[in-house]
């Protein structure tokens, strides 16, 4: 029974990961997209501003537009103010959750390090 929770304990930890992988690569995509969002809006903005609102403003320099209306272009969008945050990797488990008293995390493993205790723990597993 111990082992057989064990197994099934692994499993949903694989899936739970390749699910995490897959949402932060969505995540990545999504911030990739706003960053290049933001530089669009602001070329916009700024061929608005030095192209477009200047031949416009002519209009109502010959008095030939409406006198309570005038031209003015959106602002544009401080792109370094609005950076999307990197995704941090946790560094330690200050209080364990309810259940995983006893264990702590100094660090993020690295791949290969992480690797070799998931193949040791299918080992124990298996015997």
């Amino acid at each position: 029974v111990l082992a057989d929770n064990a197994r099934r304990i692994s499993d949903a930890g694989r899936e739970l990961h390749k699910r995490l992988a897959t949402f932060a690569e969505h995540l990545g995509k999504v911030g990739r997209s706003l960053d290049s969002s933001v530089k669009s809006y602001n070329s916009a903005v700024s061929s608005l501003e030095t192209r477009i609102l200047p031949s416009a403003r002519k209009f109502e320099t010959l008095e030939a537009s409406e006198s309570n209306i005038s031209l003015e272009a959106p602002a544009d969008i401080d792109s370094l103010a609005k950076q999307p945050r990197e995704i941090e990797q946790p560094r330690e488990i200050v209080e364990p959750a309810e259940g995983f008293e006893g264990f702590t995390v100094k660090e993020s493993p690295s791949a290969e390090n992480a690797s070799s205790a998931a193949d040791d723990f299918r080992a124990a597993l298996d015997q």
